[in-house]
């Protein structure tokens, strides 16, 4: 597994925890107010969750993409993969708090402008 395979994976990771967190987080606070002052009074029962729906619509796009570019073996396509997984993790807790944006946007990077070593092909004569 090359640097920029492991390095996309625990981006992704981090940012499976992030939206873990937002699920889990998110009702509770905008049900007692503690993200916005006094939110529940002045928007009425349907502002509670209006953001926890939208998670699914962009965070699993994100995982699925920076897991895929990860996993591919081609260069190009991983990271092509994995600068999109960035950009798409953005709204899941700002990037998980940057980190899992950094690291997933820094792995796309070392895809696309690492070099790789040919092999010598074994069926070539010498």
């Amino acid at each position: 597994m090359q640097t920029y395979q492991t390095v996309g994976l625990i981006g992704s990771v981090l940012l499976l925890v992030g939206a873990i967190l937002m699920v889990f987080y998110i009702p509770y606070g905008y049900r007692y107010g503690w993200w916005m002052m006094d939110a529940p009074m002045m928007y009425g029962s349907g502002f509670y969750y209006s953001p926890v729906f939208m998670i699914p619509f962009i965070a699993i796009p994100a995982l699925v993409f920076g897991l895929a570019g990860s996993v591919v073996p081609d260069r190009l396509t991983g990271g092509v993969l994995l600068i999109i997984s960035s950009i798409l993790s953005l709204p899941v807790l700002f990037g998980v708090f940057g980190f899992s944006f950094a690291l997933l946007l820094l792995s796309g990077i070392v895809a696309l402008t690492g070099r790789t070593t040919q092999q010598p092909n074994s069926n070539s004569l010498p």
